[in-house]
């Protein structure tokens, strides 16, 4: 049976009470969020509010930890003398182009470090010393770039003493304590960052974590100071 045009504009305008209201508030969503990056200063840290979650990974690290230190404090590095970072001290500089990720690194990993920057597990091996590196920050924030981490991509650290570079060799997804996620007897000197997964807003609690393993391919060596930078 053939609809009128009466019947035509009856439906059109019952769908357009479902599509305008429905168009009026995607818009003034965006609207909110655009006026909020404008003028709120820290707006990062409004993000960490509403759709945060803080990246922690494990018990287990605080009963096995790594070689916290392994070469002698004050030991230099082309005659610049390292020496162990200071809790909640900014000890170095974390970049990668390729996925927009530019954020300064501090020692330890506190709720408070974490809304400043990346964290570094603070019984980490040190850079340029061997063993593992841990760290982690925000998916909302300081690590929302790791989502498109692949194989080959480069990270450079640059400390206070040396500039460190390191390449990723393995994403993966697992679960927050996973056992399996971190060698803890690794030798060779490995860069790893994890934090919550997903990484859609409004996730709600995670059991899940990112982690990106990256292996050091230039930097200095404690066990070898000659190497030029």
């Amino acid at each position: 049976m053939a609809v009128n045009k009466s019947q035509t504009r009856k439906i059109k305008r019952r769908l357009a009470y479902i599509y305008f209201p429905a168009l009026f508030a995607v818009i003034g969503i965006l609207v909110v969020r655009l006026l909020f990056a404008a003028i709120v200063p820290n707006y990062k840290d409004y993000r960490l509010m509403a759709f945060g979650e803080a990246p922690t990974f494990t018990e287990q690290l605080e009963r096995k930890s790594f070689v916290a230190f392994e070469g002698e404090q004050g030991e230099s590095f082309n005659n610049v003398s390292t020496t162990l970072p200071v809790f909640n001290q900014q000890y170095a500089e974390l970049k990668c182009e390729a996925l927009e990720i530019e954020a300064p690194v501090f020692w330890g990993d506190t709720d408070l470090i974490l809304r400043s920057g990346v964290g570094t597990y603070s019984a980490s091996s040190v850079p340029g010393y061997g063993g593992n590196i841990l760290m982690s920050a925000h998916n909302t924030t300081f690590f929302e770039g790791l989502k498109n981490a692949k194989e080959g991509d480069v990270f450079t650290l640059t400390t206070t003493y040396a500039r460190f570079e390191y390449k990723v060799n393995a994403v993966k997804v697992l679960d927050f304590n996973d056992a399996s996620a971190v060698n803890y007897n690794a030798e060779d000197e490995t860069l790893v960052l994890y934090t919550c997964y997903p990484f859609q807003p409004l996730a709600g609690v995670s059991n899940q974590r990112l982690f990106v393993y990256c292996q050091k391919v230039s930097g200095p060596s404690a066990k070898n100071v000659e190497v030029d930078l």
